[in-house]
């Protein structure tokens, strides 16, 4: 099915780029009756110049009127039949590039649409119930996913997405504020959810992810990110280190307040059509209008150090993840999956990382230590992304230093050493928080209610 729409749109774009083409080339047939036409009636009346073939309009007007029978009103009305056959000829072309342009484009939109369907299958997408803060009525969705480099693993929460144009991003400060969009399509997700989510741990990693419109992807990571509350006008106020293969397009935008077009300190929403942490304007600018590679001037959805300020990208995505370890009322899972995430793992109380280290490789390798300040250590290695081995170590409430070492491969995952004997008793607030999904469990049809009943029950076995 797939295959025959593409053929069908192939066809057509080929079927109006032959009716371009043939309309040119009657454009300039048109023209050549012209001058023949001229030159004919200039040799009717005597007053044919060799020597000048190309005459224009107006001067073969003032020769026509030297004899008798050729009068003003002949000749214009002549010529305005002329000139009006032209003029319709060149509309008619207009109407068909302008045809043209939006065939192309609607084929670029619709194979950006399909590619990204894929994409979010191999990265296992989730969506989740969230509430940050513990706020009262104050739980929403959020949307999970894998990194597209692996390297950076697992449970990256999702506030920007985009890949096809279909939602308009020039929005006022209400909508940014409060988010719009849809999680199973392109979505912003808020600056206040935002806010809430960074201001939850004491420090959260941004991923972002771009791909132009020949294919070619890159990213960028930093690893702080904070911005400030409303009153604060949603100021990028950290944003750490970088390291990827995009190049460092944010730096510039650090500090500044984010900007719609409402409610701004400059012109730039309105002159580049979108919202952002906006300088004088940008180097980076990833919530622009939705446009079609190359462009004539600068605008578009644009990373100045990835292509340039006059190609907007096809798709980009802004992720951010807990950076700080976070101590759950369970055994501590070996670091399969990146530290933080939805909402099962919900925090008993948050550690201060005494130390940390985060090595990754375009190639997939990776290495990560970290110690913490109530005496978890852990640390894992990757040559490859796929296979990888590691340690952690924790004191049990009994006083006990428990270590753990662990290989995983596609044998699965293969622990040696001591384990916890009896689980903890679950944190109140953690065990809310699952019973708030369960009764309004996410409209996913892949989520699995048996597995939260599951869940529920043995935690709610802890409690004794």
């Amino acid at each position: 099915m797939i295959a025959e729409s593409t053929l069908n749109t192939a066809q057509m774009g080929l079927q109006m780029m032959d009716l371009k083409l043939h309309i040119d080339q009657s454009i300039e047939l048109l023209w050549d009756k012209l001058q023949t036409m001229l030159e004919e009636l200039l040799e009717e009346k005597g007053a044919v110049c060799g020597t000048e073939p190309h005459q224009n309009i107006s001067s073969v007007k003032e020769k026509l009127l030297q004899y008798p029978g050729c009068s003003n009103e002949n000749i214009d009305s002549l010529r305005t039949d002329i000139l009006q056959e032209l003029k319709e000829v060149r509309e008619g072309q207009n109407r068909v590039s302008q045809q043209l342009g939006n065939v192309s484009s609607a084929r670029e939109i619709k194979v950006a649409r399909l590619e990204h369907q894929l994409r979010e299958i191999s990265l296992h997408g989730q969506v989740y119930m969230q509430n940050p803060d513990g706020k009262v009525n104050g739980s929403f969705y959020i949307k999970t996913t894998r990194a597209a480099n692996h390297a950076h693993g697992d449970d990256w929460i999702i506030f920007q997405q985009r890949y096809d144009g279909t939602v308009d991003f020039y929005r006022n400060w209400t909508e940014y504020r409060d988010g719009f969009g849809d999680l199973g399509g392109e979505f912003w997700l808020g600056l206040e959810k935002l806010y809430r989510i960074v201001s939850s741990g004491p420090q959260h990693e941004l991923l972002i992810e771009l791909e132009d419109f020949q294919g070619v992807t890159a990213f960028e990571h930093y690893d702080d990110f904070l911005i400030g509350s409303e009153a604060e006008n949603y100021a990028l106020k950290k944003l750490g280190k970088p390291q990827g293969t995009a190049g460092d397009s944010l730096a510039v935008h650090r500090g500044k307040n984010f900007s719609t077009y409402d409610h701004k300190t400059n012109d730039c929403p309105v002159f580049y059509h979108g919202a952002w942490w906006f300088l004088q304007c940008y180097d980076a600018h990833l919530n622009a209008e939705y446009l079609i590679g190359k462009q004539p001037t600068r605008g578009g959805n644009v990373w100045h150090t990835f292509r340039g300020s006059f190609e907007s990208l096809q798709a980009t995505k802004m992720m951010l993840i807990l950076a700080t370890v976070m101590v759950c009322g369970s055994v501590l899972a070996a670091p399969q999956k990146r530290l933080g995430g939805p909402v099962l793992g919900t925090a008993e109380s948050q550690a201060v990382i005494l130390a940390q280290e985060h090595n990754h490789d375009p190639s997939g390798a990776y290495n990560y230590r970290y110690e913490t300040s109530n005496g978890i250590a852990a640390q894992q290695t990757s040559y490859d992304g796929a296979n990888a081995a590691g340690e952690y170590s924790y004191t049990g409430p009994d006083g006990v230093l428990y270590r753990v070492a662990y290989n995983a491969d596609t044998y699965g995952f293969q622990p040696q050493g001591a384990h916890l004997p009896v689980e903890p008793p679950v944190p109140d607030h953690v065990l809310k928080s699952l019973e708030e999904i369960r009764a309004n469990p996410p409209r996913d049809p892949e989520f699995n209610l048996a597995a939260l009943d599951a869940q529920l029950a043995r935690l709610r076995a802890t409690l004794g």
